[in-house]
């Protein structure tokens, strides 16, 4: 879940004092409008994150308030002494951003992974490596703050490794959108991130425990399922819910001896039965019709064929085909 940018504050301050007060009178524009250099946050977004906030921490007193002047901008007062014929005095200055403020250079050269990758710090309390950006562009580079982001450059843009991390070098034998972790990580994007670290890193070492997923090695003796070929519709499903083709396809990737190898052979009997010795004749002499035509419950015309093989021709189940 996108998180506000003001949740990424948790990594850079702390503070026990009184509660950010955000527009308390209420918005003056709609609550989805726009803040400027703020990673793309709303009205609403930040005034739901800024009860988070201490009222003297600099996300609030430098950055949140100046948003103010977009969702809740002040208007002259109504009626004064100083108002003219149109009531109303002066207007108050509109909040701008300081001008001494030097933003801080974090990734200056851009990110080097997705701008929405999180950032795994625990108290970075989930925020991207986008959201870091936003914030970093309305903080000043000599503050404390400024210091602690740019311990998450290793994480957002670090430096390309003189030797980097080398993933399923021979390519991947799998969909490269396979996914592999519950954050969403998928084989390709495991192979792209790998290069921003270091072949003798420990995250590398722990990358490569992914292999297995995404690039086996094939086996000395692949483990043979329906060797002549699969003699029903590639489409049928075996007894573990994958269809025949994929059993097939993941099979050379076991060892003919593995104990997975032997549960996928259970397959042969739904794929590649053995043909009988006096299979069921059913149109001897060809279809002649297209093998498509459908006879209900999902059963074509060629599917009835490739079944008789596989029946008796002295049995019931022959009689009734």
């Amino acid at each position: 879940m996108k998180l506000p940018i003001i949740a990424v504050v948790a990594f850079f301050s702390a503070g026990a004092n009184a509660q950010c007060d955000f527009c308390p009178g209420g918005f003056t524009v709609e609550s989805s409008a726009d803040v400027p250099n703020t990673g793309g946050e709303t009205c609403a977004s930040l005034a739901e994150s800024a009860p988070t906030l201490d009222a003297d921490e600099y996300f609030c007193t430098d950055v949140t308030k100046l948003a103010e002047s977009v969702c809740c901008p002040a208007t002259p007062d109504d009626g004064g002494d100083e108002g003219g014929e149109d009531g109303g005095g002066e207007d108050p200055p509109a909040s701008e951003v300081p001008s001494d403020v030097t933003p801080c250079p974090i990734c200056s050269d851009g990110l080097t992974v997705d701008e929405g990758f999180t950032i795994p710090y625990p108290e970075a309390n989930g925020a991207s490596c986008g959201q870091l950006l936003g914030y970093a562009a309305i903080t000043d580079e000599s503050s404390a703050d400024c210091t602690q982001m740019k311990n998450a450059e290793a994480i957002c843009c670090p430096a390309a490794p003189s030797d980097p991390c080398s993933i399923c070098s021979g390519g991947l034998t799998v969909d490269e959108n396979l996914e592999i972790d519950n954050d969403g990580t998928t084989c390709g994007s495991l192979v792209a991130n790998a290069k921003n670290f270091d072949e003798s890193s420990d995250e590398c070492s722990r990358m490569k425990g992914e292999e297995a997923i995404c690039c086996p090695a094939a086996p000395e003796n692949p483990c043979s399922v329906c060797s002549e070929g699969v003699t029903v519709d590639g489409s049928v499903v075996a007894p573990d819910g994958r269809d025949c083709d994929e059993v097939v396809a993941d099979a050379k990737n076991l060892d003919e001896s593995s104990e997975t190898c032997l549960s996928l052979k259970l397959s042969e009997a739904i794929c590649c039965p053995a043909p009988m010795e006096d299979s069921c004749s059913v149109c001897s002499e060809g279809l002649t019709v297209d093998e498509s035509v459908d006879l209900g419950r999902g059963n074509t015309c060629g599917g009835l064929m490739t079944d008789a093989l596989t029946v008796e021709e002295t049995s019931e189940e022959c009689s009734q085909m």
